[in-house]
């Protein structure tokens, strides 16, 4: 039944790991639009199609290192185990998971904690739509130091509340920050290593003093996209900035979803050479 899978894995090994790979890739890009449940845990059922796939599965430990939190424990477990020793590519996505995934959402702290003290985490994606997915153990975990993370992307719900610090201040190697929450985060700790951050307005972050506190120092930054929100259309927009905000690296700046009036102030405020 298998032999026309076998016979490709025996004769060019490359091309199904880079099949394997593609699939894997496509998952990966869908996070924005599609559901967690349908991540599925595609090196699994590759290693379960016989006796030789599943030893060129597991002796390939990077169709391993992305874990869904949602999926079962034992899975989970032998997805961490078969990784090593990359670090792991950490994803949650709790708008459309099932009910029985959620009642599983205490073990989510507990293996995420581990895995950030023990310098296992690569990059982070997490989309919580409640407070009923968010407790209050995992929102701590999100402020564990961690030496390896280089890339985070957190999408919270409006009701959704964590505490207004990330990693504790330390995370040397943060490269990459999207930030889709309506707490004011203080991000200032990261401003040696940040070159691409995306932030997210509303009430409590669009302020020019806000913005300015946090981004001031961030003379590696790169990129930098700002969103508007629903609630940014309900705050007046000031007639100016009271000053210009510096950013000698900055090479795009993207504002988006908010009004012509309020764009035109950013635009004005975040000044770069290559700009």
């Amino acid at each position: 039944m298998n032999s026309p899978l076998l016979s490709l894995l025996r004769t060019n090994p490359e091309i199904v790991k880079s099949i394997m790979t593609s699939l894997l890739d496509d998952v990966e890009k869908s996070f924005d639009n599609k559901s967690a449940e349908e991540a599925s845990p595609l090196a699994l059922t590759w290693a379960s199609i016989s006796t030789e796939f599943s030893a060129f599965v597991r002796s390939n430990p990077d169709l391993w290192n992305t874990i869904w939190l949602h999926w079962p424990t034992r899975t989970i477990k032998a997805y961490s185990k078969l990784s090593r020793p990359l670090t792991l590519n950490i994803r949650l996505d709790t708008q459309k998971i099932s009910h029985i995934a959620r009642q599983h959402k205490r073990q989510w702290a507990p293996f995420l904690h581990k895995r950030l003290i023990n310098d296992r985490v690569g990059t982070m994606k997490f989309s919580i739509d409640n407070n009923h997915a968010m407790t209050p153990a995992l929102a701590r975990v999100l402020n564990t130091p961690c030496i390896t993370i280089t890339s985070f992307t957190l999408i919270l719900g409006k009701n959704v509340r964590v505490v207004n610090q990330l990693f504790s201040a330390y995370a040397p190697r943060l490269n990459t920050l999207r930030v889709d929450s309506p707490v004011p985060y203080k991000l200032q700790a990261f401003y040696k290593s940040l070159q691409h951050l995306e932030l997210h307005l509303g009430k409590s972050n669009s302020s020019t003093i806000y913005l300015s506190d946090v981004l001031s120092d961030m003379k590696q930054l790169k990129t930098l996209i700002l969103v508007g929100s629903p609630e940014l259309a309900t705050i007046p927009v000031p007639r100016r900035a009271p000053h210009s905000l510096h950013l000698p690296a900055l090479e795009i700046l993207l504002i988006k979803d908010m009004s012509e009036k309020r764009g035109a102030l950013y635009s004005k405020y975040i000044r770069s050479p290559a700009l």
